[in-house]
């Protein structure tokens, strides 16, 4: 794993925030709407910069700040999830009573793990991979990392996943893909708790590694518009609505509403 990920995002946002200036803005939904399909081809913001990064981007809620959910996060790692799960056909019948996986074999926890993932059980599937990674050598530990990784990525505990990530060295695409994901979970969650500046740090760190998601730019878009950065919110709002994609234009107009309120700054 690379250090960035697992490391502790810093730096509170100097700014007051925006809530009460979104009232009334309309909700929509678009994390998960061809999450990892929709970037735009164009090169990654720095805090500083107005340059704009590709992406896709998180959900805006009623008060027009994008609240996007981070169990949605690792959609990108649900797939190989799936696909490992699928190659253990004697892990079909996880979904019975519940069993200590210390009492697995690390194999067997493993198995276990990946058909808890996928019928959408990650709680107990975190628990099945960490005891496979702990006890497990060689490719079941790092498999079995992985998975708890992802388990936890569901969770929507990016830090979590980021700790389980290290267990094991990783192929270079899992590290990406991981990395992504964390990146995409911190940088919600930062958000959530209303750190911007924490927020654009995620998001940069992210766009060096992979093209930034549609709702992944609207969350940017919002973080610059909680610090009062007009030009690089209207910059990336305008160019998320040029996609078709409304939360760009609702992000413009929550954009105009914050500059109503507040027109002597900037």
């Amino acid at each position: 794993m690379r250090a960035g990920p697992a490391a502790e995002m810093s730096g509170e946002a100097g700014a007051g925030s925006f809530v009460s200036a979104y009232a009334g803005v309309p909700a929509a939904a678009v994390m998960g709407a061809g999450a990892g399909s929709q970037g735009m081809s164009s090169t990654s913001p720095q805090p500083g910069s107005s340059a704009m990064a590709q992406g896709q981007t998180p959900p805006a809620t009623r008060r027009a700040y994008v609240a996007p959910s981070a169990r949605s996060a690792p959609a990108a790692s649900a797939p190989s999830a799936r696909r490992v799960a699928s190659k253990s056909a004697s892990s079909r019948g996880c979904g019975g009573a519940e069993i200590d996986p210390s009492t697995l074999s690390p194999e067997a926890a493993m198995a276990r793990g990946w058909c808890l993932l996928d019928l959408n059980r990650p709680r107990e599937a975190a628990g099945a991979f960490e005891s496979a990674a702990r006890r497990g050598e060689g490719r079941t530990r790092q498999d079995a990392s992985y998975g708890e990784s992802l388990a936890y990525l569901r969770l929507g505990v990016g830090d979590r996943a980021a700790i389980a990530a290290t267990r094991s060295l990783q192929p270079a695409a899992r590290r990406i893909e991981l990395d992504t994901a964390i990146l995409s979970a911190r940088a919600t969650s930062a958000f959530e708790a209303k750190r911007p500046v924490e927020t654009l740090q995620a998001l940069d760190e992210r766009a060096r590694i992979a093209s930034e998601r549609l709702d992944l730019m609207v969350l940017r878009g919002y973080a610059y518009l909680e610090l009062r950065r007009w030009a690089d919110a209207r910059q990336v709002f305008s160019a998320v609505a040029r996609t078709g994609n409304r939360e760009g234009v609702r992000g413009l107009a929550a954009l105009d509403q914050a500059r109503g309120r507040f027109p002597n700054d900037g």
